[in-house]
């Protein structure tokens, strides 16, 4: 890394003869690697064509394993290709054959190399529950090292360890895997007779150099002495010229042995070029490694960042001008409020040592107030200076599946944070924002409880005094009044709490690793207490008591959650008695349950949770546990309301949860006890197939649009960043088609620059959302278009006449069979101009399927006997039922159907299973029999459907509006027919651009929102 820098600054000086590098090898001092935990970590020793100790399963891809030649040096490497589109819980592996044995709270690194130019999808890594995971990146296609160093869990005293692909690529290689005790990774030395001599450069480009001098190693390993070597680092640039170079002669010990480069840096700017090192023994033997470098120095950054400021002040003097003048420029104060906001923000990113970040933010920053102050100026000249709508929060109220106040359809956009956030309140509603996540430094959590007869009462207050501010902003509160800050001293003292365990205190979810060497216990997402014990109960009776009295009266528009992020599994013994008890009810006689299920109990007390799909039992189990766990939100939500009869109640589960039963939380139980459904879901500017990875979010919103199609829904951790240099275009996109998807609240994750520079970060993160100047316009102007255009957003989602079966007892018992078919059949469908609904066994059981015209059953094996007669009745209405790989079968037990019972062939079209490109090309034709309605239809050149464009429209009064969103990662040309007639004129409300072609192109992340009149096809 350090001979990279070396390069820059000698080519920053542009000097005729190259500059002096100097080299020291520490003979002396050998470097001792670390042993190797992995056997066979360079895939030597090969048996039948295989590696010995690994094994490797494509799974359910297409993905293909060889061993290939040459390696990181010579011998073999492992080359993985796979072409299988990325799908939940699809991927092949190279899995370790047998675990490694790990001491939980001891620090091990895991490092391998890997080449590439792009590897997909892949990772390396394992562990309990494969938590451990390292994400390949592209090498351009040289070896580079990658490691991740962590403490073992409990779960990990046998650490499995893979190598996995999850989605398509031409190919990677990995070499030398390594996992070792310490906290940096030690060099690989082979055990075979290589007698070659190395030398490595190990460091990744682009390099920062935040000092003015720089010293970098290079490794040098012989497998015998040499002496009377030459030790010689080269600096070239782009052009080849070169402009640093040094050398050193050593004598070489058998083993490894650092050499040390140094060079002064001071005032040098930002170059590329290419770094070389070689080592010449006098027995002719030699080595040589080569890298790319690109380097970002201090310099460099001040050039860049000394252009902030005139560019800030100049859109200062704008809006002060216009501002004065009565306009609005709502969007160029939001970038001004960026703009100051970020500056500061950008150079402690630069002191943190992140000096190339530091120059892109400056670029960022730039090209921001840039835009905004043309904005401005385009508006003093007559350009449209649009109003955003500003009703009274506090008379906020629930409509439906919208928010109105006054009349006004209001969208809820703004930020969760802690101290920060708390810090900068009076900026917040510069930004664009209406809503506020009330969470600052949780002094309003049930740890108010302080001991078995105290409470702090100072708490309400605070928390009163703080929603005053917010009120007196305008903005509206989305409180987590949270369990999980649980009282250390009731957790101690009440052993009910954690099933009679004994536990030491409460655990750490800050990342920082606070609770280490102690007991803890954990029941999932969130949850340190057992909801079975009744001192819990207690303790919530009681804190409630405190909290609500004190702040229902409230003037502010405020929603409470039920709790954060919460998950639960559980094996106390109050918990399995539960189980038991309710066996016992649904039985009554253990022969009764034990000819259901096809066993041979002999009492109700001796059966265990059926844990595994295979289980006897599991339908059963399955829903006792979720069941379970919602009498818990139900015995809240009761609480909450017996204090406060019109509270607003939302919660936060975490929307991927909705396919792992496991995790206990019924989304459909959470719809009916919630005022506004709610979530913490997840996207993520990086995706191997589109623009950026979309569906888990609308997943769980169109199932929510299906189950309470007349309740709104709130992100209460609107999660989308966790990377740097995420693109306001990204940010737009995503943030337009969760809202179109019927998202009506969103607070975003997480209002705090995190750890600028290196180092553990806690709640904060690296790289969070509000450390960076284009996310931060990015959000703003999504929230300033989503509240300008609220009035248009109400009308979406359009009702479905698609939908998907959420089938109760294959989502129990087909493991990740059901699970990998649904999310390949919702992608599938997404992108054929119609809205993809959910219709589940209580909604059928209910006659709530009346609108649909096709039903897909991905998957759906095992189907309840009443379910299976109520999509027989469905089709015999006309409903097109398809089933997309094996159809119903089984009942939840797993007994056969009746011959008679099961589906008539006739009435029951059949898809292949595949991925959603395929099934895609099968559902066409079958929307287009069934007439499913899609005002806006929308094609190709080629007269077909684009493969990655979501459209949705809906008639509004005398037209149509029409919603338009490229998830692909190149742009496309379209047109748009309205009843089989090309739309030929068309308004995008977002940008206010009127168009009279035909065609359009649409960019990646791009969206649209366009009026189409009837009168303009």
């Amino acid at each position: 890394m350090a001979g990279a820098l070396v390069m820059v600054a000698m080519a920053a000086t542009y000097v005729a003869a190259p500059a002096a590098m100097r080299v020291d090898v520490d003979v002396d001092h050998p470097v001792q690697p670390g042993p190797n935990l992995i056997a066979n970590g360079g895939f030597e020793d090969v048996e039948g064509g295989q590696p010995v100790g690994w094994q490797w399963s494509p799974r359910n891809t297409d993905a293909t394993f060889a061993l290939v030649e040459p390696g990181r040096r010579g011998g073999k490497c492992v080359r993985i290709r796979n072409t299988t589109p990325l799908s939940p819980h699809v991927y092949g592996q190279l899995v370790l054959s047998e675990p490694v044995p790990l001491a939980p709270g001891e620090t091990y690194v895991l490092s391998g190399y890997s080449q590439s130019i792009d590897p997909g999808p892949a990772w390396v890594g394992g562990g309990d529950g494969w938590w451990m995971r390292i994400p390949l990146a592209g090498t351009a296609g040289r070896w580079r090292r990658f490691s991740r160093t962590f403490v073992a869990r409990e779960g990990d005293v046998r650490f499995a360890l893979m190598i996995n692909t999850d989605g398509p690529t031409e190919g990677f290689l990995v070499d030398d895997v390594k996992l070792e005790l310490g906290s940096t990774p030690t060099p690989v030395v082979r055990d075979d007779a290589d007698t070659s001599l190395t030398a490595d450069l190990d460091f990744e480009s682009p390099v920062d150099v935040p000092g003015d001098e720089w010293s970098f190693s290079v490794l040098l390993s012989a497998p015998s002495a040499a002496p009377d070597c030459v030790v010689r680092c080269e600096a070239r640039d782009e052009g080849g010229t070169l402009i640093a170079v040094g050398e050193s002669p050593a004598d070489l010990r058998a083993g490894v042995t650092a050499a040390h480069v140094t060079c002064p840096l001071a005032g040098m700017a930002n170059v590329t070029g290419m770094l070389s090192v070689s080592l010449t023994a006098g027995d002719g033997r030699s080595a040589s490694d080569e890298a790319p470098v690109a380097v970002y120095t201090r310099a460099g950054f001040r050039e860049r960042f000394a252009r902030v400021a005139p560019a800030v002040e100049a859109l200062r003097a704008a809006v002060t001008r216009a501002r004065n003048a009565g306009r609005n420029v709502a969007y160029p104060i939001a970038a001004l409020q960026v703009a100051d906001r970020f500056g500061p923000v950008v150079e402690a990113t630069a002191d943190a040592g992140n000096v190339r970040l530091a120059q892109v933010y400056s670029d960022d920053l730039v090209r921001i107030c840039e835009t905004a102050t043309r904005q401005v100026a385009g508006i003093e000249q007559g350009a449209p200076d649009p109003s955003v709508p500003d009703p009274p929060m506090g008379r906020l109220r629930i409509r439906g599946r919208n928010l109105e106040a006054d009349g006004v359809v209001v969208n809820l956009v703004g930020p969760l944070g802690y101290g920060e956030l708390y810090d900068e309140l009076d900026t917040v509603r510069n930004y664009g924002f209406n809503v506020v996540g009330d969470d600052f430094d949780a002094f309003a959590s049930l740890s108010m409880v302080t001991g078995p007869d105290t409470i702090d009462e100072t708490a309400v207050p605070r928390l009163r005094a703080n929603w005053d501010r917010l009120h007196a902003l305008n903005l509206a509160i989305s409180f987590n009044p949270t369990l999980h800050y649980f009282p250390e001293w009731a957790i101690t003292r009440y052993p009910d709490i954690t099933g009679g365990d004994p536990v030491d205190r409460v655990p750490d979810w800050s990342g920082l690793g606070q609770d280490r060497g102690q007991r803890t216990k954990v029941y999932g997402g969130f949850f340190p207490f057992a909801i079975e014990s009744p001192t819990v109960k207690h303790l919530v009776e009681r804190y409630y008591a405190a909290l609500l009295p004190g702040i229902r009266d409230h003037e502010s528009f405020h929603l409470y959650w039920l709790m954060n992020e919460p998950t639960y599994r559980s094996d106390d013994p109050e918990y399995r008695s539960a189980y038991h008890r309710f066996l016992r009810e649904k039985y009554g006689e253990v022969s009764a349950l034990n000819e259901r299920w096809g066993t041979g109990f002999e009492s109700f007390d001796a059966i265990p949770p059926a844990r595994e799909p295979a289980d006897p039992g599991r339908y059963d189990f399955m829903t006792f546990h979720r069941a379970h766990v919602a009498d818990w939100f139900t015995m809240l939500a009761t609480e909450v309301r017996r204090h406060d009869p019109a509270a607003i109640l939302s919660n936060k589960p975490m929307a991927w949860t909705i396919m792992q039963p496991d995790d206990g939380i019924d989304f459909e139980r959470q719809a009916e006890i919630l005022d506004i459904p709610g979530c913490d879901a997840g996207r993520s500017p990086g995706s191997s197939e589109y623009a950026f990875a979309w569906d888990g979010a609308t997943f769980l919103f169109d199932f929510y649009s299906s189950v309470a199609p007349d309740k709104p829904q709130a992100d209460l951790e609107y999660h989308y960043v966790h990377e740097p240099e995420v693109a306001a275009e990204y940010v737009r996109a995503s943030y337009w088609q969760s809202y179109l998807h019927g998202l009506r609240v969103s607070t975003f994750w997480v209002w705090a620059r995190g750890q600028l520079g290196s180092g553990e970060a806690g709640a904060g993160m690296t790289h969070t959302a509000w450390s960076q100047p284009n996310v931060g316009w990015g959000t703003a102007s999504a929230a300033l278009d989503l509240r300008r255009l609220s009035w248009a957003i109400a009308q979406f989602p359009p009702p479905a006449e698609v939908a998907l079966y959420f089938c109760t007892p294959s989502l129990y018992l087909g493991g990740g069979e059901y699970q990998s078919a649904m999310s390949n059949a919702y992608r599938g469908l997404f992108f054929l101009d119609a809205p993809v609904g959910f219709v589940t066994d209580k909604m059928l059981a209910e006659g709530r399927a009346d609108g649909l015209k096709v039903v897909v059953l991905p998957a759906c094996r095992w189907v309840e006997r009443e379910s299976l007669d109520r999509l027989r009745a469905l089709a015999a209405r006309g409903v097109r039922l398809v089933t997309l790989g094996d159809g119903p079968t089984f009942d939840e037990y797993r007994h056969p159907h009746p011959a008679g019972s099961l589906l008539p062939a006739d009435e029951v079209t059949s898809v292949r299973p595949g991925p959603p490109g395929d099934i895609r090309r099968q559902m066409a034709p079958i929307l287009d029999r069934a007439q499913v309605r899609r005002p806006i239809r929308c094609f190709r050149a080629d007269g077909e459907t684009p493969e990655a464009v979501e459209c949705r429209s809906v008639v509004h009064g005398d037209g149509v509006l029409c919603s338009l969103l490229n998830l692909g990662k190149a742009p496309v040309r379209i047109r748009l027919e309205h009843h089989g007639e090309t739309v030929r004129s068309w308004k995008d409300l977002i940008s206010d651009r009127e168009s009279d072609s035909g065609w359009m192109e649409l960019r990646p992340s791009d969206p649209r929102l366009l009026w189409i009149a009837a009168d303009r096809t």
